[in-house]
């Protein structure tokens, strides 16, 4: 059964009050209440429009926002994240297309820190800010009228979230790395890459998106990340010359 104390909802630079108010009373009536807000281009304050969109049950949910500077920040400590895209292409893939997305929860355990992630009003999140969570999840809408309001897009995923119940029993007996765990390792990749000049053509930025992609449908555990980033130590002290401890 799906914990909703598990999820977190995250807005990255919503542009109306009243849209993050609506999207907060969504998440009072399917029981969530862990918002985040990623560089705000609006007024959070309680007794402007969110608040009053939020209406009595959903002004909580408003008062206990936390806000980030940036996706990476408010993921740190997320070990699952799904970023909701209407978009899909090469660099965006949409592993799910749907209104249950059961086959996203399959390997999620009932303790694993969750996000749902959600771009910008007028266009959605960028193919970076996709690249930083572990799956894409597509809502199916007319082809006429693509495009869902935010709060409706919130409400709908919810209730998408809530009929999937929770994830597979197995995934619950592995300790998940963060998402935070993930980019010290990707960062450490780059050094890695970085110091052997691998370019072969490409920019180096364009690899590590790849990389990135692939870490984080690996679902690494913490013990998995602690030997790559122990391989990437040994591999830049061989490059850059550095004597081998004893």
């Amino acid at each position: 059964m799906t914990d909703p104390a598990r999820w977190s909802v995250v807005l990255v630079s919503p542009q109306t009050a009243g849209n993050v108010g609506a999207a907060a009373r969504a998440m009072a009536n399917f029981g969530f209440s862990r918002l985040r807000v990623v560089d705000a281009r609006c007024d959070l304050g309680i007794d402007g429009p969110a608040g009053h969109l939020a209406v009595a049950y959903g002004k909580p949910v408003v008062e206990r926002c936390r806000e980030f500077a940036t996706l990476d920040e408010a993921l740190a400590d997320v070990r699952y994240s799904i970023a909701m895209t209407m978009q899909e292409s090469v660099d965006r893939p949409c592993e799910f297309s749907g209104f249950v997305p059961a086959p996203l929860l399959a390997d999620v355990g009932p303790a694993t820190e969750c996000a749902l992630v959600f771009g910008r009003e007028d266009r959605g999140m960028t193919n970076e800010e996709c690249s930083r969570c572990t799956a894409r999840w597509s809502i199916p809408t007319s082809p006429e009228a693509p495009s869902l309001n935010l709060a409706q897009s919130v409400a709908i995923a919810l209730a998408g979230i809530v009929q999937a119940g929770g994830g597979g029993e197995s995934a619950a007996e592995r300790d998940f790395a963060t998402q935070g765990e993930v980019d010290a390792l990707l960062r450490h990749v780059g050094q890695v890459l970085e110091a052997a000049e691998y370019e072969r053509g490409v920019p180096l930025d364009q690899h590590m998106r790849l990389l990135r992609r692939t870490a984080l449908r690996a679902r690494l555990d913490r013990s998995e990340v602690h030997l790559f980033r122990g391989v990437c130590r040994r591999l830049l002290n061989a490059i850059l010359g550095f004597e081998r401890r004893p």
